[in-house]
């Protein structure tokens, strides 16, 4: 199995979502500011990138609204996040997703529209892969059951922050995400015949204290949402006392790696 263009390209954004929390405001209305720094290297350092961005967060706790907006730039890598939605029984819902990233040339995008009082979700994404540049297309709707709460991301940690999602007994969080449809043995240039579908799938982040400092730890497994995830290896996030997100670390397949940090400057 060989790291994917693809997947490399979506799972910086996906780890930049889950640090997005840590600029959360208390009032009925505030407005964060922020800066993150990302370090990555792929196949053993070959491809090495940094990124250094900033992070704008706005929530609107009296129009029950809130809009998200990540946006970074570095050596032939540029990204831009942004999620925006609505606060319904103190839950934040996604209404819009927008993950884009240039990475060398090659542009990834996706966008997600979700529809929760018709109950659908609209999901499209563009994107090539690692090595020959063959283009992968999901254009689908898809309709969650009743009894799965749809988060992006960012949302989830907002949740979580907020109390609006809880632990369970076994101490994890629980909700889920939709993504692209990915076969198990999918290798780096396979184009599906026919395009691919959108679905939705658990998102599990096992929160527990590390040992030295008492400080909470959350876990997740990425195997379910990319290949080239190192089975074994969970992401690692580390939250601050605000149960926000401080750091996140992630060790890959072929020597892959991801550092980020986040400061609140306002």
């Amino acid at each position: 199995m060989v790291l994917t263009r693809r997947e490399f390209l979506t799972t910086i954004p996906l780890i930049l979502l889950l640090l997005d929390r840590r600029l959360a405001g208390a009032g009925e209305e505030s407005r964060r500011k922020g800066s993150y720094h990302v370090d990555a290297g792929v196949f053993f350092g070959l491809f090495a990138f940094n990124i250094d961005g900033s992070i704008d967060e706005q929530i609107d706790r009296a129009a029950r609204r809130y809009r998200v907006v990540v946006a970074g730039q570095g050596s032939q890598v540029a990204n831009r996040l942004e999620s925006a939605g609505i606060i319904r029984d103190g839950r934040f819902l996604p209404t819009a997703t927008d993950i884009f990233l240039n990475l060398r040339g090659r542009e990834s995008r996706t966008t997600i529209a979700y529809d929760h009082d018709r109950g659908l979700i609209d999901y499209h994404h563009v994107s090539q892969t690692f090595l020959l540049g063959r283009r992968r297309e999901v254009h689908d709707l898809v309709r969650p059951n009743a009894d799965q709460p749809v988060d992006d991301l960012l949302t989830t940690a907002l949740n979580y922050a907020e109390g609006a999602i809880g632990t369970d007994a076994e101490s994890s969080l629980r909700t889920y995400v939709v993504r692209r449809t990915r076969p198990e043995n999918e290798s780096p240039d396979d184009v599906q015949l026919g395009g691919y579908r959108a679905e939705i799938v658990p998102l599990v982040i096992s929160i527990a204290p590390e040992a030295a400092g008492g400080r909470d730890v959350g876990r997740l497994d990425l195997t379910r949402l990319s290949s080239w995830a190192r089975r074994g290896s969970p992401l690692r996030i580390t939250f601050g006392a605000d149960r926000r997100p401080e750091s996140i670390q992630a060790d890959l397949v072929f020597g892959t790696s991801v550092r980020i940090t986040v400061q609140s400057t306002s």
